[in-house]
């Protein structure tokens, strides 16, 4: 074989391969272009992939929600503790996807209460605030922040282990909302506490309502209103001591045998069952003259004790002419 037929040979095959690199060239070109189309053809689909990821990561962190009061579950205790993970971790998340979120948490007694008290509308038709919102009302403390602190304030430890004590006053702690507390709330908490003493359980009774009434009561106020109820209580008692009738401490037995008068003999008619200066047969009385006379006020009480006592000697007298006839 010559040197021009060996050129010619190796010629070819350079004419060759380079036809087919060419060939694998544009079959990369082609579908790196396909590839480049079916990326710029579907934006919209990568952000609602991200919203579903992130939905499905933040409901694998957040625990279920089950609502009870006495031991410290409430909403809004629920809702504090991971409000920050949904916002912070949840930042590329619309507000309608936070509240499906928080829906999507409510245990099963919870959710039907919820569903139940938004009707006619759906929880889709909820916005995130509102939805927040009812779910610390239906399901937050059933007690007052006032009532909380002072079941707080007087924690005791009885048949609980160290451990269960300590529990408890955490939990009682998170649900009075102390940090929250002022110090003019804090005073009227001690004042109430100290009131001890069996006769003050009326005042138990009153301050706590006074409390809930008006958080911002002070101590003064509060010492003020309770002493005003105080007085008024002091002075119901002393109506309540009032004799019952106007003649009490004068001799309503006069007419009959227990009668302390009834033996006693007048010193103005000689008569007896009556005693000086309630006998109506001999008066030593000088008639005023007109021009002193004056006209006194007389009271109701005092007419009706006259009218009475006179009544009482006339049965008298008569009760002496039976004796005599006798």
């Amino acid at each position: 074989m010559d040197a021009d037929t060996l050129r010619a040979i190796l010629d070819a095959q350079a004419m060759q391969q380079q036809v087919q690199h060419q060939k694998t060239l544009d079959a990369v070109m082609e579908r790196m272009e396909r590839l480049f189309s079916a990326m710029g053809a579907t934006p919209a689909a990568a952000p609602a992939s991200t919203a579903e990821f992130v939905t499905n990561s933040l409901s694998t962190r957040l625990p279920e929600f089950t609502c009870d009061p006495d031991n410290g579950c409430t909403f809004d205790v629920w809702y504090n503790r991971y409000e920050d993970i949904i916002a912070n971790d949840g930042s590329t998340l619309d507000d309608a996807a936070k509240a499906r979120l928080i829906v999507s948490k409510l245990d099963a007694a919870t959710y039907a209460r919820f569903t139940n008290h938004i009707l006619p509308k759906k929880t889709v038709d909820i916005p995130l605030d509102e939805t927040v919102k009812t779910l610390k009302q239906l399901f937050g403390h059933n007690t007052s922040v006032f009532a909380r602190r002072y079941a707080y304030l007087r924690t005791q430890r009885n048949d609980e282990t160290i451990r269960d004590y300590t529990e408890l006053v955490n939990r009682r702690h998170e649900m009075a909302e102390f940090n929250d507390v002022t110090p003019e709330q804090m005073k009227c908490l001690v004042w109430i506490c100290g009131l001890a003493n069996p006769e003050d359980a009326d005042i138990r009774a009153c301050a706590p309502r006074k409390m809930e009434d008006n958080p911002q009561t002070t101590l003064k106020e509060l010492s003020a209103e309770i002493q005003q109820f105080m007085d008024i209580r002091q002075d119901a008692k002393l109506l309540g001591n009032q004799p019952s009738s106007p003649l009490s401490g004068m001799c309503l037995n006069a007419v009959t045998k227990d009668c302390d008068f009834a033996n006693k003999t007048c010193h103005d008619c000689k008569r007896g069952g009556h005693k000086k200066g309630y006998c109506k047969n001999f008066t030593k009385k000088k008639p005023i003259p007109k021009q002193k006379r004056r006209t006194l006020p007389v009271s109701a009480e005092t007419i009706w004790t006259a009218t009475a006592a006179d009544r009482i000697l006339r049965a008298s007298d008569r009760l002496h002419q039976i004796r005599t006839l006798a």
